[in-house]
């Protein structure tokens, strides 16, 4: 094949049976009544028999039976029906067909799809939800498909082809070269490109002209991607890869001898994911998470720092336990769509169809994500505001109500450019880093230095922010108002500040203690403060309550405004 492995195949006429020997040590064997062997490279041997064959002659049904349980049956009327090792069993049945006096003929489904062929092959797929899908072919032979989300797809007759998606923006493909250099070139409303080849080569070039090319080794299978600003990833078909970023630090995934897969990261975090499917997983800040599955297939995440989740044998349903004790139960349909409900009252639901996404908060607001027909991914909130991210440039743009943009772009050394409404333009290097700025950026194998001079309100500010990565210790200092801030993390997750000699702690189990002691208790939020007073939150964020001195104050948030009791007087404040 195209990587280099081959195999040998002989036929027994005698016993009827064919059998190809891989250059891995791999056997299989399958003989013409339907029995056969499999041999693996470790020498483990699965067979099978010939199934049970019955014929009914009076249903006009033939079924076979399987020594693994399986039943597949045919009727002459077209019914199929499977029943699995489990018992559970799928069955077909033929469209109702009719015949129009046009000629047109109508395919009716059990499940409510109706599709209509046309005497001139154009056709039209309408399914239960609404939705439809029509093909035609046009007089200048080309192929016009169309969709009930609006988008359109035309392949013409020279072999070009032309998309637009449910919103209007278009791309046009071409194909280019013959034989083993054949391959597409897509051409996108932005001015980028992608080309693609029959062998697995493959390009991407913004209109910045940062650019991402592929190239996939025919004999070893190994894919190897490049991008203009020094990254390299390859990747091999046994699954092991690297990634080699500019400044060159990596990432690397190899196996060990007893199959585990070993993976180390460049932040410092490493996994080890066993045959089994089990893995350990610690980030860099020394927080582990073990993954197991039980008997039944149900997957089980305990993390040190409190978080827990559980999936499904089948994953069709996710919950997931917060340190705080809020929850997040995702249900995921066959179609790719899910749906996640917070203990809070918030909301995730996507459309796998419309690839669309809608975040709902407690209280109210919506966000909408959708992918566009070029890749890029673009936000819209309640607030009006738009945001577009291209996550092969790694690049955005911010539109707000007023219309003012913020655009950021890819240089081709892999930095980036940011034009602000007024015109001002930064200038980044590949990893961040302004240029041309009084900011100072040094980093060793074992710290990260920040030195920064401003601009502010009192005059001009000048600090420091240094990160131990040995100790997960950060620290600041500013001369402005001379303060000295330290924050230590600890392996559990918990937070420690510093602030000119007091100290604050964040568990994400317990909560905050300190000047003021925040804590959770059945859900909700309680904050004791350093005076006469304390605050509640409830649980969905809906409430909040306040007592101070022996005075008592209650707002609870509702559709249209906030009502407010205090020492039982209320007070209405609409939004």
């Amino acid at each position: 094949d195209e990587f280099g492995n081959s195999s040998t195949y002989t036929y027994d006429e005698e016993l009827g049976c064919g059998t190809e020997v891989f250059d891995d040590g791999a056997i299989s064997t399958w003989c013409e009544d339907g029995s056969g062997t499999w041999i693996d490279p470790e020498g483990n041997v699965e067979t099978w028999t010939a199934p049970v064959i019955t014929i009914d002659e009076a249903t006009g049904c033939t079924t076979e039976e399987y020594d693994t349980g399986e039943i597949w049956t045919w009727c002459e009327d077209g019914t199929t029906t499977f029943t699995d090792i489990d018992g559970n069993t799928d069955s077909w049945t033929p469209p109702q067909e009719e015949i129009r006096e046009d000629g047109a003929i109508v395919l009716t489904y059990d499940d409510g799809t109706v599709e209509i062929i046309n005497p001139d092959g154009s056709l039209r797929l309408t399914w239960p939800d609404g939705t439809w899908f029509e093909e035609e072919f046009m007089e200048d032979g080309s192929l016009v498909q169309r969709y009930s989300d609006g988008s359109t797809y035309v392949e013409f007759a020279d072999g070009t082809s032309k998309y637009t998606d449910p919103y209007g923006q278009t791309s046009r493909t071409i194909s280019i070269g013959e034989g083993d250099s054949l391959g597409w070139v897509t051409q996108y409303d932005d001015g980028s490109t992608y080309t693609e080849y029959e062998n697995g080569r493959a390009s991407y070039t913004d209109p910045s002209g940062f650019s991402v090319e592929i190239i996939v080794d025919p004999e070893t299978g190994v894919r190897t991607e490049t991008s203009s600003d020094g990254t390299v990833i390859r990747e091999a078909p046994d699954g092991s890869f690297s990634v080699i970023y500019p400044d060159g630090t990596r990432d690397s995934g190899v196996y060990n001898p007893d199959g585990d897969l070993v993976m180390t990261y460049a932040d410092g975090s490493s996994s080890i994911v066993r045959e089994d499917g089990s893995e350990t997983f610690t980030d860099p800040y020394g927080i582990t998470t073990i993954v197991t599955y039980d008997e039944e297939g149900r997957r089980t995440e305990i993390s040190s720092d409190g978080w827990t989740s559980t999936t499904s044998p089948d994953g069709s349903s996710i919950r997931v336990t917060y340190p705080d004790g809020y929850v997040e139960n995702t249900v995921i349909s066959s179609d790719g769509s899910y749906v996640t409900t917070g203990s809070d009252g918030s909301s995730i639901r996507y459309d796998a169809e419309t690839q669309q996404t809608t975040f709902a908060d407690p209280s109210g607001s919506i966000e909408v994500l959708r992918v566009d027909q070029d890749g890029n991914e673009v936000l819209t909130n309640s607030n009006g505001e738009t945001i577009e991210f291209n996550p092969l440039a790694n690049t955005s743009s911010f539109i707000d109500a007023e219309g003012n943009k913020q655009i950021s772009e890819r240089t081709e050394n892999g930095g980036y450019r940011i034009t602000l409404e007024d015109g001002t333009v930064l200038e980044l290097d590949p990893s961040g880093k302004p240029l041309n700025s009084d900011t100072a950026i040094t980093e060793t194998d074992s710290t990260l230095s920040i030195d920064w001079e401003a601009d502010s309100i009192s005059g001009n500010a000048v600090g420091n922010v240094e990160w131990d990565k040995e100790t997960n210790t950060l620290s600041s200092w500013t001369v402005q108002d001379n303060t000295f801030r330290k924050l230590d993390i600890d392996d559990d997750g918990s937070l420690t500040m510093e602030v000119d000699g007091e100290t604050f702690k964040y568990d994400p189990a317990t909560g905050v203690t300190g000047v003021n002691d925040i804590f959770y208790e059945l859900g909700e939020t309680i904050i004791n403060t350093s005076g006469a007073g304390s605050a509640t939150i409830s649980e969905d964020g809906m409430t909040f309550t306040v007592d101070y001195d022996g005075v008592s104050a209650t707002a609870v948030a509702g559709a249209t405004g906030v009502t407010v009791e205090i020492d039982g007087e209320i007070y209405e404040f609409s939004y």
